[in-house]
């Protein structure tokens, strides 16, 4: 045991046995890469919300090579050719932007009522704009878990002609050395809660539209975060080649909003945790985690399993993994 993640190990050993494996970079040197409760490097985890982020760098890219004109685009443009029964909603009003930011209102107060509704839905699309609310409320910040964010992912389908994945394999994970096999449709009930157990399903979830999920759906290695972080480390420059623009990952990691009930900034899909030392992360259900701190070249991996009980992995970072490193 490498005695200096030893009280790290300890920790986890004891209280974190969903996480399964971690990883650390420091200043562009792999330092740590270990596994847990029976984990492996081969496994393939469902990141949860930690898609969010990697949906926010796709449609960076796609505004930077010319397919999506900027983040202040009316969502509705894209979809003229859905119906809304709703004439009072906030939908024909609503900015990119305000999905990026969680700013969009929607007409449900807690996620759970909607979650079976969502799921047997075969048209995610049709579903999140008929739960949009009113146009006064845009602007407050409301997180969206899964419902909203699949609208960008029909956004990026529309504007590049390509599904999500055959987007993101083009142009973020083939050249990241990211292997995602298949596109993910569940046919039963069954099937879902199979694939939320499995570390052997490479691929991202859709629906019955070819819409890939973008809050949630994705499943990666924990190397393939490190290969994530590593290129907002570099500022969207991986191994000497230009996937997305500076300014966006700049932008996209700045706070946008704000979320009062947890008192912390979100940028564009992606939580701002200090943006003075340039510190912000992607999280996910499961304790899965990509934490960046740029002031100290420091990038932290955490891949784990969905657990009712799981502990705050953010703190787990903050007090015993940053201490062991200097600026």
């Amino acid at each position: 045991m490498n005695q200096k993640f030893k009280a790290l190990e300890e920790r986890i050993v004891s209280q974190y046995t969903n996480i399964k494996g971690v990883a650390i970079m420091h200043q562009d040197t792999s330092v740590y890469e270990h596994y847990f409760h029976e984990g492996s490097a081969n496994d393939y985890y469902h990141i949860y919300s930690l898609t969010k982020s990697i949906v926010s760098i796709l449609i960076g890219i796609a505004i930077d090579k010319g397919y999506i004109k900027d983040e202040y685009v009316r969502v509705a443009d894209y979809f003229q050719d859905i119906p809304r029964n709703r004439r009072l909603s906030a939908f024909d009003q609503l900015r990119i932007e305000d999905i990026l930011k969680m700013e969009t209102p929607y007409v449900y107060e807690n996620i759970e009522d909607v979650y079976e509704q969502y799921f047997i839905s075969d048209d995610w699309v049709r579903f999140t704009i008929e739960m949009v609310g009113m146009p006064q409320e845009i602007g407050n910040f409301q997180y969206a878990l899964l419902i909203g964010p699949d609208l960008l992912s029909a956004i990026l389908t529309k504007a590049t002609g390509k599904s999500v994945l055959a987007f993101a394999k083009d142009e973020l994970f083939d050249p990241l050395g990211i292997q995602v096999k298949e596109g993910i449709h569940f046919d039963s009930v069954e099937a879902q809660m199979n694939f939320y157990q499995s570390t052997d399903m490479s691929g991202w979830v859709h629906d019955g539209q070819n819409v890939y999920a973008a809050g949630w759906g994705l499943t990666l290695k924990l190397t393939d975060l490190l290969k994530i972080g590593e290129l907002c480390m570099h500022h969207g420059v991986y191994h000497n080649q230009r996937i997305v623009s500076a300014s966006w990952l700049e932008k996209s990691t700045k706070q946008q909003s704000y979320a009062k009930s947890l008192q912390l900034a979100y940028g564009y899909l992606w939580w701002v945790l200090d943006e003075n030392e340039r510190i912000y992360a992607a999280v996910g259900d499961g304790s899965n985690l990509l934490y960046i701190n740029e002031s100290k070249q420091l990038i932290v991996c955490i891949t784990g399993m969905l657990t009712d009980q799981a502990n705050d992995v953010i703190s787990l970072v903050v007090s015993q993994i940053e201490p062991l490193f200097t600026r």
